[in-house]
């Protein structure tokens, strides 16, 4: 399988299509983040926005997600699709790996299927570290380099849970949880 960190050699509608395989992890992911009605979610790397809408829904008209993806594609594709659906969204263009500037206080942050496509995943991950507060939950899903790799990425793409953990601890993240999940998918639920 060829494999393109920017998603180049697939096209929006076709990671829309494997994001809406996926969404039974996303309901999986909000309860383990234990997501309630009115907080403040920063979405990191949303791509076609399947999983930010879930967590729209999640939060409700008084909540509000921060959804941030590095390409103008990516967040030109998803607004075609919501317009006016959600007013709780805020779309912000910008690399997480560089400055997260933009975005505002949280209650949670959530990684997931991202970390793969990162340059360098420690530099996201102390950009997150940086802009948050103690109390803020910061979930991450990655596709698991032990599995079989059947879906997802190819094997030799994806970033091990170990070595994840490495880089988290390594930035001053405390690992709350952990675990394997379906689609070929590892979690870890992280505080500062």
């Amino acid at each position: 399988m060829d494999f393109h960190k920017d998603l180049s050699n697939v096209g929006w509608e076709e990671v829309k299509r494997r994001q809406l395989e996926r969404v039974p992890l996303v309901y999986e992911w909000m309860k383990l983040a234990d997501m309630k009605q009115g907080e403040s979610v920063l979405d990191i790397g949303i791509g076609p926005g399947v999983f930010t809408l879930q967590y729209a829904n999640s939060v409700g008209e008084e909540g509000t997600i921060y959804a941030l993806d590095k390409s103008e594609e990516a967040l030109d594709f998803f607004l075609r699709d919501v317009k006016e659906k959600m007013n709780n969204i805020i779309p912000i263009c910008r690399n997480a790996e560089t400055s997260l500037d933009a975005v505002g206080n949280v209650d949670i942050v959530m990684i997931t299927d991202v970390l793969h496509h990162a340059d360098s995943p420690i530099d996201l991950l102390r950009n997150v570290y940086k802009h948050i507060n103690v109390d803020v939950r910061v979930l991450i899903a990655e596709f698991d380099k032990d599995s079989k790799g059947q879906i997802g990425p190819p094997l030799q793409n994806r970033i091990s849970k170990e070595e994840v953990k490495k880089f988290a601890k390594s930035v001053g993240f405390q690992e709350v949880k952990d675990g394997n999940q379906d689609y070929e998918h590892y979690y870890m639920l992280l505080k500062k």
